[in-house]
């Protein structure tokens, strides 16, 4: 993935340490920003996405993340940043809070079709 230094599976690992312990927090239906670059994030779970979207310094950089009750397992996170890595080198920026987002598709054909749309390769 052009741009993001760190292997997928080191970012992944953080943000599923991230989202299962904003799960085990009582956190689930919030929101999680996770930073694409290292699976990072701010530790604040948000009531909404526009307000996880409005509080980081560079939105552009994250995805966003609704937290479920169970937490999300390393190989979960490493299909999310995945896909948000490869949706954002296609040239999409999911950062108004309005933005109608795709959802991460189920498979890897409808995930490449997603990518395609929004200019990918």
């Amino acid at each position: 993935m052009a741009g993001f230094g760190l292997k997928c599976g080191d970012a992944a690992k953080r943000c599923s340490d991230e989202i299962t312990l904003h799960a085990i927090a009582g956190n689930a239906g919030k929101w999680a920003a996770i930073r694409l670059a290292d699976g990072g994030s701010d530790h604040v779970a948000y009531d909404s996405r526009s307000d996880a979207v409005s509080h980081q310094i560079s939105p552009e950089y994250c995805t966003f993340v609704l937290i479920p009750p169970d937490g999300m397992q390393a190989r979960q996170a490493d299909r999310l940043l995945g896909f948000w890595r490869q949706v954002y080198d296609a040239g999409f920026r999911a950062v108004d809070p309005r933005d109608d987002i795709p959802s991460m598709p189920l498979t890897a054909p409808e995930g490449r079709e997603q990518i395609r749309l929004f200019g990918g390769k």
